[in-house]
């Protein structure tokens, strides 16, 4: 599980450059004033283009960050979280961890890297989006008898039949949680 646009991130701006670079000292008039004072002017407003482009999408991120459905949410769970307690959450919930401070059983984001470890992370990742896909009471304790998984995040939509151990401490327009407890 390598992540190469980690090391590319580097790699492609300092090989564009090289290259640019090299091209331009092939030109056949690159010793006139004029051109090189072009390519100066020129690449500077490159660099600034890129810098506001950067910049504007930082901005528009953040935003996008402040706005999404779970904020509520996770706002709750980071106030209310308690240790001893995991949280079985949708699978593209990435953001969970993060902005809770609270143990996710499982998300697609947090993939390790050991062999083994990938294995466990790729069980659970069937094993949550299996109970996604169909949810009923009885996949849900066995899977939160097995894995110790203390609540359950389910989307506003989602119809679950009425399951005696589940407490709903938390509901918005988006989400709500609940509370497993023991048979």
């Amino acid at each position: 599980m390598l992540f190469p646009w980690r090391v590319s991130i580097y790699l492609v701006p300092l090989s564009t450059g090289i290259i640019i670079a090299n091209l331009i000292t092939k030109l056949p008039d690159f010793q006139s004033p004029r051109l090189q004072k072009w390519i100066k002017i020129s690449g500077f407003g490159v660099i600034l283009a890129c810098v506001l482009v950067g910049a504007i999408r930082l901005v528009l991120d953040f935003d996008k960050k402040s706005n999404i459905p779970e904020r509520e949410l996770f706002d709750y769970i980071y106030t209310h979280s308690a240790s001893g307690q995991t949280y079985l959450v949708p699978t593209k919930m990435q953001d969970f961890r993060l902005a809770t401070g609270a143990p996710a059983f499982v998300d697609f984001k947090s993939s390790p890297y050991k062999d083994s470890d990938v294995l466990e992370w790729n069980r659970r990742m069937k094993l949550a989006d299996r109970f996604y896909q169909s949810p009923d009471c009885q996949t849900l304790h066995t899977l939160a008898a097995s894995e110790d998984i203390t609540h359950l995040i389910l989307e506003s939509d989602t119809i679950i039949p009425d399951c005696p151990n589940l407490h709903q401490v938390y509901e918005d327009p988006h989400y709500s949680l609940f509370a497993i407890q023991a048979p």
